[in-house]
């Protein structure tokens, strides 16, 4: 679908036509569209007639769907490959097969994983014409495992636009196979392993996209289909692990799809990640550029975390970055420093390469250099915050942005100069986000600082905050209070908490327990004045009733930001097992996941 999706045909006869304009319009990104391997073997779905009606319906038509089968070099004998069935964009109207398909195979089989491409048939207005095709291939796909190598507990679905909404359909309505059905490709389940959604259409409903509506279920569909067809409202607690990246400023398909279907997800207790591209529209700069890159290493480090991808090979060492200022009082609890006694204990633990640096180094300890050849900066700041100038914050922010650095903030760092700035960044694409529904030329924002060192009161305003006027004219002005990165409340007695992990499956959680206590700490207690959280992992509950979100993250462009409460400059809670583990795990966290 990508950039022609409103010029999509609604009907089967205006389907040469509308290839021919899906063809013109991506000349426009891509000089040429990724085709098929030689080696690629190109396969008929059906043997004979294929179903057209719902399932159980005896209506037939002649079968005119292919799957093209795209395997990784060979591995090790006896080993296996995941596998994914590709579904090409094009509004229901026609098929994106270069970029949103074979290019989509190619890149799998980089990773050893095969890529199956699916040319399903256009619907016309038949609802479940692609619902039948996409269904019957993930069978073959497991019929033909042994034949393939592949493995057939992980085959999953991958969906683009309009072919979003057919992996989604496919992850949403499913069954197991006929146990009486002579042919060996029936008797397969035809429920995916995993989905992963890139910029789909979910919803039929309001926010969805009128022209793959139309295209699917034809004029004035019934209430029922339209309901049946949403798949936001088809999640149950068997739909599979699912992964969806969508730019925020995608016009024709808005991201509320991948919310709806991510959140749907979240209440039925589903695996699922969304991940919020900042911008890139429909198609995501043309199939090119960070944006594109970031879902597919996003993607591919979610396959790995739920063991879904292809045998790990010798991966690089994650690169970690560990910053202290290195305050005096640190001894009472630290021989050699905080920070130093984080970094020992990183370095002990497989695939990470660690390196400490302090303040007091050559450019603070964050010249280029050292930022360049890091994937994670791990940073300890307390009394001596504003030494680190805001321009420092801002290069490593720009790391986060646009290069997917993972800053890990522990403890006070919350003031901490880069922590503030990417605060900032996060109060405007917020606000951005909000207002994407004004044009650019009419949107005008006017920041107020923070006022930072400062606790806030707290009967105080939660910053961040935006105040609006909206003229007659169509200009917005928006006042943004920038976040004040503090709390209203702290105690520095050495009272025990306790902490519960919420998401058991979140890579954060690795190897924690459910709950853990802290003997000796200082409380820290809510509203904590940033910007809302994709995710609160951990919370804390301190004994006077006060508490805390005490693991959080954010997603800020290409990279993330992670907020670890748990720690003390004079306390020894970095030689509690559980909190280390809980800093290891941060630095094992890749950008999209």
């Amino acid at each position: 679908m990508s950039h022609c999706l409103l010029l999509v045909g609604r009907h089967r006869r205006r389907a040469a036509l509308v290839r021919l304009v899906l063809v013109a319009c991506l000349v426009i990104p891509m000089a040429m569209a990724p085709v098929a391997a030689a080696d690629a073997e190109r396969l008929p779905l059906w043997k004979g007639a294929a179903p057209v009606g719902a399932p159980g319906s005896t209506e037939t038509e002649a079968a005119d769907a292919f799957i093209t089968v795209h395997l990784p070099e060979r591995s090790p004998e006896g080993s296996t490959t995941p596998a994914v069935v590709i579904c090409p964009g094009g509004g229901y109207g026609g098929l994106v097969t270069g970029p949103e398909g074979h290019g989509i195979a190619a890149w799998l089989n980089e990773h050893g994983i095969a890529g199956i491409v699916l040319e399903y048939r256009l619907p016309a207005g038949r609802a479940f014409v692609p619902l039948a095709d996409a269904s019957r291939a993930l069978r073959t796909v497991r019929a033909n495992a042994a034949a393939w190598r592949i493995d057939p507990s992980k085959v999953g679905i991958i969906g683009f636009s309009a072919g979003g909404h057919l992996a989604s359909t496919a992850a949403t309505h499913f069954d197991t196979g006929n146990a009486q059905a002579t042919d060996p490709i029936s008797l397969q389940s035809s429920r995916p392993d995993f989905a992963i959604l890139v910029y789909p259409v979910v919803t039929l409903g309001d926010v969805g996209h009128s022209g793959s509506r139309t295209n699917l279920l034809g004029e004035n569909p019934p209430p029922e289909l339209l309901e049946l067809f949403s798949n936001e409202k088809q999640v149950t607690k068997q739909t599979p692990p699912t992964y969806l990246a969508h730019a925020v400023d995608d016009s024709p398909v808005p991201i509320a799809n991948s919310r709806l279907f991510h959140e749907a997800c979240k209440r039925e207790g589903v695996i699922s990640r969304l991940l919020e591209l900042p911008s890139g529209g429909h198609g995501l700069d043309g199939y090119k550029g960070p944006n594109w890159d970031a879902w597919q290493s996003g993607v591919l480090a979610w396959l790995a975390s739920l063991d879904l991808g292809p045998a790990a090979a010798a991966a690089a060492p994650r690169r970690v970055l560990v910053w202290d200022e290195q305050q005096p009082a640190q001894k009472e609890a630290y021989d050699n420093f905080l920070g130093n006694a984080i970094a020992a204990h990183l370095e002990k633990q497989p695939g990470l390469a660690v390196r400490s640096v302090k303040l007091d180094d050559a450019e603070q300890g964050i010249g280029d250099p050292l930022l360049d050849n890091a994937d994670v900066l791990v940073w300890w700041g307390h009394v001596r915050q504003a030494e680190v100038k805001p321009e420092a914050g801002r290069r490593i922010v720009e790391r986060i942005r646009d290069r997917g650095l993972v800053l890990v903030a522990l403890h006070s760092a919350h003031w901490a100069t880069p922590f503030i700035e990417a605060m900032n960044e996060r109060a405007r694409a917020d606000v951005h986000r909000a207002f994407a529904d004004v044009a650019p030329e009419k949107l005008s924002i006017r920041e107020v600082p923070a006022q930072h060192y400062k606790v806030p009161p707290r009967d105080g305003r939660l910053t961040p905050a935006s105040d609006e006027r909206r003229f007659p004219d169509g200009r917005v002005e928006v006042t943004l209070h920038l976040p004040n990165c503090c709390f209203p409340a702290h105690r520095t007695d050495g009272k025990p908490s306790v902490l519960r992990v919420l998401d058991r499956r979140h890579p954060l959680a690795a190897g924690l327990p459910e709950t853990f206590s802290l003997p000796r700490t200082e409380m820290y207690d809510e509203p904590f004045h940033v910007p809302e959280p994709d995710e609160v992992v951990v919370e804390e509950r301190f004994e006077d009733g006060s508490w805390f979100r005490s693991v959080m993250v954010w997603n800020l462009g290409r990279g993330k930001v992670i907020s670890i409460r748990p720690g003390h400059e004079t306390y020894p809670i970095f030689h509690d097992a559980t909190v280390l583990k809980l800093v290891e795990n941060a630095c094992r966290i890749s950008p999209g996941e």
